[in-house]
């Protein structure tokens, strides 16, 4: 199964899509609430989908302008600074079209691995 970061990020901003399920300071606060981190790490470990964290994260840093975590726990961000942060992600993933890598186990990337490497031609060097 493929999934692309923007749905991906569409999941994450759907758990934090009320203000009392979105906190700062922590990504698990009270009666379920978490941070905007908190809540891409939960739509990413939901997908199944781990080894996308850095570039999901990256969409979040740039929409916020800094460090996402960092910016979430700001005195003056508000849940519809974050909801808006979300969105401008969103939007970025799009623009890239950026899907996610497909599961795939590890036998059968080795083997689609040496496929390829079998089909290099003779002039190619390794």
């Amino acid at each position: 199964m493929t999934r692309k970061a923007s749905d991906i990020l569409r999941a994450a901003k759907r758990l934090i899509d009320a203000p009392e399920k979105w906190c700062k300071g922590t990504t698990d606060g009270q009666n379920g609430s978490t941070c905007m981190y908190g809540a891409l790490g939960d739509a990413i470990n939901t997908a199944g989908v781990a080894d996308l964290g850095n570039p999901l994260m990256r969409y979040l840093d740039a929409a916020c302008g800094q460090a996402a975590p960092l910016w979430n726990d700001l005195p003056t961000t508000t849940h519809t600074d974050i909801l808006g942060a979300f969105d401008r992600a969103i939007a970025l993933a799009e623009a890239d079209e950026t899907p996610t890598v497909k599961r795939e186990s590890p036998a059968a990337y080795y083997a689609r691995q040496m496929r390829d490497i079998a089909n290099l031609p003779a002039s190619a060097t390794v």
